[in-house]
């Protein structure tokens, strides 16, 4: 049973990377039959109930938060989109967050499944610019619109599975010796997709990633100063390419915010009259109501405050704690990855919309949250 769900975790991962490509034409069916799968054998063979004393703070503040967001929906009352107070996909999200920090406890399940991630991005990059993708696919505005998906979203995931790729070949976590470096051929092509979507934040954060990794792992000083040498010296060729790119004339605009700021600016104004929260559905109408346009707040947290008040906010606020927590406890152990990874998944939160049910965000929280000091480890 144990093989079976380890196969499967890895291959959940593995399709994660795909996002809105659906190699199956299912719709994207394809990928909830096996995300409940994966739940169902995890559930079948992990003991909930010891799992649920072990993670059950942080899955009562965010239990509590899904209660308060559903409550506070109701009180508001009807919505010009009919929303459903009650947020499955959210909930959904929580279970799938609380399985895999129990199961990724197992390391080398967690390498695989992050590689296995990884390489999904790199393959679909590099299927891009190999041109098998051309009805799916266009230039616009300057940006890459593929599979119907958001460029930020997508980007996303590119970006991540660049920082990961680079922890592989540079700590080599499953020993897999030369065969790892392998993997670099899919680099490249990561970074000039990120290039093409047009993502401000995408990038920046795949560059500010990449050095906190590179800086804060733990490799000879020789081979730290050869990676850094070969990564100036290849960069200075990709930031080259840059200049005649749509991400290159977006960071010409004077409002690098994209417009955030002054949603920001209108979203917070929505929280002055509803200090306790709004509800997800009373957020979008107060937004068209008082603005005339709806849009999501482009920040986790501010959203969060915003629907479901300030007392969601500080639960919020406590889970990120608990994650930097075990951020800096793994890094004080030699291991980059995690603080990379919650650095990454700060500056994603706080500039994507949407993301309250974004499943790779919540992957990659399970990843960070997984980590047990080694002294306190008696599983593995």
């Amino acid at each position: 049973m144990g093989k079976i769900v380890h196969f499967l975790i890895i291959l959940f991962s593995f399709f994660l990377g795909f996002g809105k490509f659906d190699p199956f034409n299912t719709g994207g069916l394809y990928f909830d039959v096996l995300t409940i799968t994966v739940l169902f054998f995890v559930a079948i063979k992990a003991n909930l109930l010891s799992q649920f004393k072990k993670y059950k703070f942080q899955l009562f503040l965010l239990l509590l938060i899904g209660l308060l967001l559903f409550f506070l929906g109701i009180i508001y009352g009807p919505t010009i989109q009919d929303v459903n107070p009650f947020n499955l996909k959210y909930f959904a999200a929580v279970a799938v967050f609380w399985f895999l920090s129990f199961s990724f406890e197992n390391d080398k399940l967690r390498n695989y499944s992050i590689l296995a991630f990884s390489i999904s991005c790199g393959v679909l990059a590099l299927l891009y610019y190999l041109d098998f993708f051309p009805n799916v696919s266009e230039i616009r505005n300057g940006r890459l619109n593929i599979f119907g998906e958001n460029p930020n979203s997508i980007s996303t995931r590119m970006a991540l599975a660049f920082i990961i790729l680079l922890y592989f070949n540079i700590e080599n976590p499953l020993k897999l010796s030369i065969l790892r470096f392998g993997t670099l051929i899919f680099t490249p092509f990561l970074f000039l997709f990120v290039i093409d979507t047009g993502s401000r934040g995408s990038f920046l954060i795949m560059l500010l990633g990449g050095m906190v990794l590179l800086l804060f792992s733990d490799i000879r000083r020789g081979l730290k100063i050869s990676l850094v040498s070969l990564i100036v010296i290849s960069s200075s060729y990709f930031f080259y390419l840059l200049y005649d790119t749509g991400l290159y004339q977006r960071f010409q605009q004077s409002d690098l915010s994209g417009g955030r700021e002054e949603i920001w600016s209108d979203a917070i104004s929505i929280f002055y009259d509803f200090p306790l929260g709004t509800g997800e559905g009373g957020y979008t109408t107060e937004m068209f109501q008082r603005f005339s346009y709806l849009s999501d707040a482009h920040n986790l947290f501010l959203y969060i405050l915003i629907s479901g008040g300030f007392i969601s906010f500080i639960l919020f606020i406590l889970f990120m704690f608990g994650l930097l927590r075990k951020s800096l406890s793994a890094f004080r152990n030699k291991k980059s990855l995690n603080i990379t990874l919650f650095i990454f998944m700060f500056f994603l939160a706080s500039k994507t919309g949407g993301v309250i049910t974004y499943l790779i965000m919540w992957y990659v929280f399970a990843i960070i949250n997984s980590y047990v000091a080694p002294s306190l480890n008696n599983t593995k």
